[in-house]
């Protein structure tokens, strides 16, 4: 019998502290997830932290924000372990009542409306580029 803790809670599992070349892999892509998820609190937190934090405590934030993220995704990912169990449900139940539900930042509001404005400018640039070129060469046959 092995002395190693089985860390799969339906059998089999590699031993504490050892990891799988496909473990690590998914380890490593949640930890890139964590960080664009980061970044996008970041971004959402800028005037705030312009207004009332030092680039000390926002560099501190920062890393608690990564780290809180990072902790999710892997007891999210890990829900079949009763601990985890436990401690999702302990974060659903301290959700406060009175939070509004997100909201989409209004520039990410609709996936086309930047492709149809660029598409729209480029058309008019072209189009008034195209309408001053054919009214420069209607002013040549004029003189």
């Amino acid at each position: 019998m092995s002395n190693h803790q089985n860390t799969n809670p339906k059998g089999g599992g590699l031993p504490p502290g050892k990891k799988s070349k496909t473990s690590k892999r998914i380890d490593n892509a949640r930890k890139q997830v964590a960080k664009f998820v980061a970044m996008i609190v970041r971004d959402g937190i800028e005037d705030f932290h312009c207004k009332y934090l030092t680039d000390e405590q926002m560099h501190e934030l920062n890393t608690l924000v990564r780290d809180a993220i990072y902790t999710a995704l892997y007891v999210m990912e890990h829900r079949n372990y009763p601990r985890f169990k436990d401690f999702i449900e302990g974060a659903w139940q301290a959700i406060p009542s009175y939070w509004e539900d997100p909201k989409l930042w209004p520039r990410m509001a609709d996936p086309h409306k930047h492709i149809e404005e660029a598409a729209s400018s480029l058309l008019d640039s072209f189009g008034k580029a195209r309408l001053q070129k054919k009214n420069a060469g209607e002013d040549k046959f004029r003189r």
